[in-house]
């Protein structure tokens, strides 16, 4: 399938901010599910950008800095992937894929929930995490503003709300909890919105979509920008810059099928 994606953020500040560092992640990656066709990025105030690719987790990177005062900063990504609704196969992956991070490390709540899954009955694979998907996509209520990106898996379990965010670092702690190692995903979805995330996790020598926010199997409808151990892994931007400023962000995404 042939998706057109166009992603804008604005950066706000309440007064004007200096030395403003900043990573984007605004490049589809390229693997056996997906394939850039053609990518654009523009910044304004406009700024020079260095690219990379992690060395970690293949993430497609561009650096930048503006200096001179600002009151804001609009990002803009637009171009045409081609996708495909199968796994991506790879080598084995890092051990510390199984274990947790501060987002998504156990406590009371996570663990009543993984009682749900019945681990006696050694299910295989895919029914473990087509059976634990559906379990957090029940103990969530989608509720917008209620988190924070420094919100853990566990608080959010514990208040039953949360965001796609939350919804995936519920997911991935209850998976490497019962043993599998899986990963954070920051993306894109078709239909006009925001940013999406949702989980790979390792069976069988590749990398199986979960979405546990929609409490669907990735297809080809989705666009991956970047992969991680959680969410401070796979942000599509990050930043710091000098200054006492509150900032607002504000994001609008539209993925739609192309005709290219």
């Amino acid at each position: 399938m042939l998706l057109q994606y166009r992603l804008s953020t604005r950066l706000s500040f309440d007064r004007p901010v200096t030395d403003h560092v900043f990573r984007l992640r605004l490049t589809p990656a390229c693997d056996e599910r997906q394939r850039v066709v053609r990518s654009d990025i523009r910044i304004h105030p406009a700024t020079p950008l260095a690219r990379g690719i992690e060395s970690v987790w293949g993430n497609r990177t561009h650096f930048g800095r503006l200096d001179a005062p600002h009151d804001a900063l609009l990002y803009e990504a637009e171009g045409v992937v081609k996708t495909t609704a199968r796994s991506v196969s790879d080598v084995e992956p890092a051990g510390y894929l199984v274990h947790p991070t501060p987002l998504t490390r156990p406590g009371a709540a996570l663990l009543a929930l993984c009682r749900g899954i019945d681990l006696t009955k050694r299910p295989c694979g895919k029914a473990l995490m087509g059976t634990a998907m559906h379990l957090v996509h029940g103990a969530f209520t989608y509720t917008p503003g209620i988190t924070t990106v420094a919100t853990t898996a566990e608080e959010a379990l514990a208040s039953g709300r949360g965001v796609c965010q939350d919804y995936s670092h519920v997911l991935i702690a209850l998976l490497r909890h019962c043993g599998m190692h899986a990963r954070y995903v920051s993306g894109m979805m078709t239909g006009i919105g925001a940013t999406h995330a949702w989980v790979e996790a390792w069976h069988e020598g590749q990398w199986i979509g979960l979405d546990p926010t929609h409490d669907a199997w990735v297809d080809e409808h989705y666009v991956v920008m970047a992969r991680g151990a959680d969410f401070s892994d796979a942000a599509i931007e990050h930043g710091l810059f000098k200054g006492s400023a509150i900032q607002t962000i504000t994001t609008t995404v539209n993925v739609v099928e192309s005709n290219d």
